[in-house]
């Protein structure tokens, strides 16, 4: 199976052909394209840039630009996908994870957080929930109301 297949189709992106024709729509990807096709000039947009220092790694395959074993996402269908990331809630860390094993874009990471730190589903299943500020103690009104004590242990005795 070649590299597209396994990514589009493990991760159930609809069409192959739908990723051609956007990536080809695609202002930055067009270009992109054609730079990794021809190879690059001397100079080009700071759009590009984030591309630019992993040209070594990006190639074509099937009309279709990788980086690696990940299919590179038009900017069109990135929400498509970060909306089927989030549907399950699994918080952002396995989100990328699974991001990173199939697809990128710049600044995929960063649109991952976004989405989950704004999501209260999310927010419930993180591992360190936002900490609640404490009220203290109740006011004390007598003597012996509230009695503190410290624990320390286990002591061992030392044997010689």
């Amino acid at each position: 199976m070649r590299a597209t297949e396994y990514a589009i189709r493990a991760y159930n992106v609809s069409v192959e052909e739908q990723i051609r024709l956007q990536t080809r729509k695609d202002p930055i990807l067009s270009e992109l394209f054609i730079y990794t096709r021809d190879g690059w000039p001397q100079t080009f947009e700071d759009e590009l840039k984030p591309f630019e220092i992993r040209k070594s790694e990006i190639f074509i395959e099937n009309e279709i630009l990788m980086w690696g074993y990940r299919v590179i996402i038009p900017f069109k269908l990135r929400q498509l996908l970060l909306t089927e990331l989030h549907s399950s809630h699994m918080g952002a860390t396995k989100m990328k994870a699974l991001a990173r094993s199939y697809f990128w874009w710049p600044h995929l990471d960063e649109n991952i957080s976004e989405i989950s730190k704004n999501c209260q589903v999310c927010l419930s299943y993180r591992s360190d929930p936002p900490k609640v500020i404490s009220g203290g103690w109740p006011e004390v009104l007598e003597p012996m109301d509230r009695i503190h004590m410290d624990y320390a242990g286990p002591v061992f005795k030392n044997k010689m």
